[in-house]
């Protein structure tokens, strides 16, 4: 399991990756022992034990065979195995010297490219030889007669007693097909038993507290917990399970890295569950007293989001060995192209932050921008999502409605009533006073209606006839309460002129500011 071929850096491994199949290739021609193929020679210990070890990994134990002295595939393949059993195995510790090592106490010609650990500090040798006339070194005959007596000592040897032989062929990077299904079948399992301890831990979490104060936010803790915890636990049970299946150095390596990977996913998917719910009892507390901050306190969970996942990339891409002070200093240098090839990102990202410190609006407020008007529905890194009345979505980057002329609804505390009627010329102005002082009566008495703003008055004079204005303040920012009370308002006011003797102008009742106003409360009772 400790076979360093690689020694856990991808440089090395892509180079015996490419060693082997260029001494794939070398030997082609399967019939022609030290024919053409043979001119490409591997000449040192260390370079024929990469290579038997890289067919072996590939299944083609007969090319692997080629590297024992009169051996069969199937040697081979035990021998491969037990190779794969000895943990302390080196393969930088095997000579590089076409010679080999002279000085090791064994005859010319021969080398102790490993030890075979057989318990009580007891190891016997793994030794190959170069035969006269050969440049090739070659695993030699006692090593081929120990080799049944090692290979019951591995780890995968009851599945070659056990199993069909099909099973125990190799398929991608060196594992066994019954190792395959095996791995299927825990990662299944795993997920299965980590579901169910996943929810057992958060359900403790939950029950936790809510004996403690902070039992408020139990549900939020409760629901956020569940999904890293399944996944940490699925993790635990493979990185558990794995070691007992003898899996190949190379498939085990990638599969730590695989629950590595998982634990780092763990670690961050909490960071992340962390800020929202840090995000919801921020806003819940804020609420009451700054609801205008809830804006700025999602815009800083997002951010904080994105810098986490910028961190995740860059740890995964190092846990994968890839030189990520490198692609820094890559970034770094291209950094200014790609702010010259990102103002319009940029100036999104600093109009958000404007918007989110200025709090013009916020999620959920009512506003006007530009010719539309409409909800507001998300305010995100880039853009802002207005809701029309005609239930369409408006996007508008932030950058530029940073810039815009805002009208918000939603922060008014009182509404405006202004009605406009006009009167026939001809009228006794008596009964026009009369008129105007009643309307302006039952103006002052409605329950909705601030007296002291209340007042009716005749404005204007023009070819349609005298124009009369009824303003007043409402104490209510509810769309539904002003638009009864506009319509109780202005019933009472024409019952009260025709009482007088006054007739109104059908054709001029709603003049340009009445429509104006009945636009508007039109968009609060959609709001509402």
């Amino acid at each position: 399991m400790a076979l360093k071929v690689a020694s856990g850096s991808a440089r090395t491994g892509m180079v015996a990756t490419l060693l082997a199949a260029f001494a794939v290739n070398a030997d082609a021609p399967a019939a022609k022992d030290t024919a053409e193929g043979d001119k490409v020679v591997l000449a040192s210990p260390r370079a024929a034990v990469r290579e038997f070890l890289e067919l072996i990994r590939k299944g083609d134990d007969k090319a692997a065979a080629k590297y024992l002295v009169r051996g069969t595939p199937e040697q081979a393949r035990k021998l491969g195995a037990v190779f794969e059993g000895q943990p302390r195995f080196d393969l930088e510790q095997v000579s590089d010297e076409p010679e080999g090592t002279e000085d090791d106490g064994l005859p010319a010609g021969d080398e102790a490219v490993a030890n075979v650990e057989l318990g009580d500090h007891v190891a016997e040798h793994i030794v190959m030889v170069r035969m006269d006339g050969e440049p090739r070194w070659r695993f030699n005959v006692p090593t081929l007669n120990r080799l049944d007596v090692w290979y019951e000592r591995t780890p995968n040897a009851w599945a070659a007693k056990t199993l069909p032989s099909w099973l125990t062929r190799r398929g991608p990077v060196g594992m066994q097909f019954w190792q395959w299904a095996a791995l299927l079948l825990v990662a299944v399992l795993a997920w299965g038993v980590g579901t169910l301890v996943g929810r057992l831990l958060s359900k403790a979490v939950k029950m936790v507290m809510e004996h403690t104060k902070k039992h408020r936010w139990s549900h939020l803790i409760f629901n956020k917990l569940q999904g890293p915890l399944t996944l940490a636990s699925s993790m635990s049970i493979v990185a558990a399970t794995v070691p007992f299946m003898g899996l190949p150095e190379t498939a085990g390596a990638l599969i730590l890295k695989v629950v590595k990977g998982g634990f780092l996913a763990v670690f961050f998917w909490l960071l992340v569950r962390a800020v929202d719910v840090i995000r919801e009892v921020i806003i819940a507390k804020m609420a009451a007293d700054q609801p205008s901050s809830r804006s700025l306190v999602s815009l800083g969970s997002r951010f904080t989001k994105a810098v986490l996942f910028t961190i995740l990339v860059i740890a995964t891409l190092s846990l994968l060995g890839l030189p990520v002070g490198s692609l820094l200093a890559g970034l770094g240098i291209g950094g200014l192209a790609v702010a010259l090839a990102g103002q319009k990102t940029l100036e999104n990202l600093i109009g958000t932050f404007a918007i989110g410190f200025d709090a013009p609006f916020r999620e959920g407020d009512f506003v006007k921008v530009r010719d539309f008007t409409g909800t507001v529905e998300t305010i995100g890194l880039r853009s802002t999502r207005i809701r029309t009345l005609d239930r369409t979505i408006i996007t508008v980057p932030n950058g530029k409605l940073a810039d815009e002329h805002i009208e918000t609804f939603a922060v008014r505390d009182r509404m405006r009533l202004a009605l406009n009627f006009a009167i026939r010329y001809g009228a006794d102005p008596a009964a026009i006073e009369s008129a105007l002082t009643k309307a302006e009566e039952v103006l002052k008495q409605d329950p909705e209606v601030d007296a002291s703003s209340a007042m009716v008055r005749l404005v204007t004079a023009g070819e349609w006839g005298m124009g009369i204005e009824a303003i007043a303040m409402l104490n209510t920012a509810d769309g539904v309460k002003f638009g009864l009370t506009r319509q109780r308002v202005l019933l009472a006011i024409m019952k009260v002129v025709n009482d007088a003797g006054v007739t109104l102008d059908p054709a001029s009742v709603f003049q340009k500011n009445g429509a104006a106003a009945t636009q508007k409360v039109v968009q609060q009772q959609t709001r509402v």
